[in-house]
């Protein structure tokens, strides 16, 4: 009997496990699609493309990857860089906050 309880309690435990490591490594759906900065004075569209590309209109361009709610942009061209931001999704807003500045960027989906 001790030797049941004991395999059903390490079940429960590996369950519990589970769980919590699903719920960790929940994935945000990707920004795809093009998005205008509500911040005001801002008037940019930044459009993020299903390959991994995007570009802040006209010309600014980037590549993206998303890994849970991080988002990580490489800037290309002169003045090019890496930046990661946390970022969420909710209903037609983008919300993303850099992680190294702590700055935060509002957008509304365009298309």
């Amino acid at each position: 009997m001790k030797r049941v309880l004991g395999v059903v309690l390490m079940l429960a435990m590996l369950a519990c496990l589970a769980v919590v490591l699903v719920g960790c490594s929940e994935e945000i759906d990707p920004p795809l699609g093009q998005w205008r900065e509500i911040e005001p004075g801002e008037e940019s569209i930044w459009e993020f493309r299903a390959d991994g590309t995007g570009v802040v209109l006209p010309d600014n361009y980037f590549t993206w990857s998303v890994r849970g709610d991080r988002l990580t942009m490489v800037w290309t061209g002169e003045g090019g860089g890496t930046v990661e931001h946390d970022f969420s999704i909710e209903g037609n807003r983008l919300t993303f906050v850099s992680r190294t500045t702590r700055f935060r960027r509002r957008f509304e989906r365009v298309a």
